[in-house]
């Protein structure tokens, strides 16, 4: 597939500057509203703004994540059918919201997906302890050319994602590998937007081929990096924890009463743990698990549940790889 790839000079405003292209983007798809990352007082939660006008506190890059918003878009776009409706959505949001999608057979008429590369995300105690602001955004965006900050610093589940960049996306905007302080690129995927967007009048120009191929290789770096953070947390991880689905079947069976990390995560909403807790389930939803974390921030045990999951869906690819029958 062709992808269009726009240079967007940013005057070493980029917050500032990307919301202005989203402004500009919400009136040239003529749109009904938009979900995106906002400030509300000291953090970042996911907004529906309904007029290009509202957008003067969202910032897509903020690094902090309060809810893996795919469910809310599903939620939306069944409630609101027919409406020109658009989402800003990091990578593991895009994988929920592609799980979602696929379990519930929504439509996705006149929706538009719009992908941001992530950075990785602070829990909110240090996003507040750092500042909770624009100017934390625009420190962490100086990093972005070597891929971002040191990982340690973030979320577990940051730390070992499997892929920070956005697949899937009608439209992305791109930061990793790149100077993003001064320059960002606009990526069209969609054949539909290359061919009805004008987006000449919201960019810079094309993109030079050399901050392309430097986006693209940070791809697989990173990529790498997250690999080995996995192993090196997989491999720290107390010997007594669960690592099997028919462990982890047991012990969630045993949370009934508090059930908070099932309740957060956007692809798991089968109902009761005691009726809906059988293998099928489970190794169904550990597969479409997005790695966002969301359920080791709600778990009160402070379990490390970003690393038990991604261990175990790894164990069970494995198995689905030497025989589909396996699990």
């Amino acid at each position: 597939m062709t992808v269009s790839r726009w240079l967007l000079e940013t005057g070493r405003q980029t917050p500032r500057s990307v919301r202005q292209f989203l402004s500009g983007l919400y009136r040239e798809l003529e749109l009904d509203a938009m979900l995106a990352p906002g400030y509300k007082k000291q953090t970042v939660l996911p907004t529906v703004y309904e007029s290009p006008d509202l957008l003067g506190s969202v910032d897509p890059f903020a690094p902090i994540m309060m809810v893996n918003s795919a469910r809310l878009v599903a939620d939306r776009l069944q409630a609101h059918p027919g409406k020109r409706f658009a989402a800003v959505l990091r990578a593991c949001e895009i994988r929920a919201l592609g799980a979602i999608v696929g379990n519930r057979a929504i439509a996705l008429d006149n929706f538009t997906l719009i992908g941001v590369d992530c950075l990785g995300t602070f829990t909110e105690e240090e996003f507040k302890w750092r500042g909770g602001s624009e100017k934390l955004t625009r420190e962490v965006l100086r990093f972005a050319r070597q891929g971002g900050v040191a990982m340690y610093r973030y979320r577990p589940a940051c730390q070992m994602c499997r892929d920070p960049i956005p697949s899937g996306a009608d439209l992305t905007i791109d930061i990793l590998g790149l100077p993003a302080q001064t320059r960002v690129i606009i990526s069209v995927h969609s054949p539909h937007l290359q061919n009805t967007l004008d987006i000449a009048p919201l960019v810079t120009g094309q993109a030079p081929e050399a901050l392309v191929v430097q986006h693209d290789q940070m791809r697989e770096c990173i990529q790498e990096r997250r690999n080995r953070a996995f192993e090196r947390i997989t491999q720290a991880l107390e010997t007594d924890l669960v690592m099997t689905v028919d462990g982890l079947i047991d012990h969630l069976s045993d949370c009934e009463t508090c059930q908070a990390c099932l309740n957060v995560c956007p692809i798991y909403s089968t109902g009761q743990v005691k009726e809906s807790l059988n293998r099928k389930t489970v190794i169904d939803w550990l597969l479409s698990c997005a790695g966002c974390g969301m359920c080791e921030q709600s778990c009160h045990d402070h379990l490390p549940l970003a690393a038990i999951f991604r261990y175990i869906q790894s164990e069970l690819e494995a198995a689905l790889r030497e025989s589909p029958a396996a699990t």
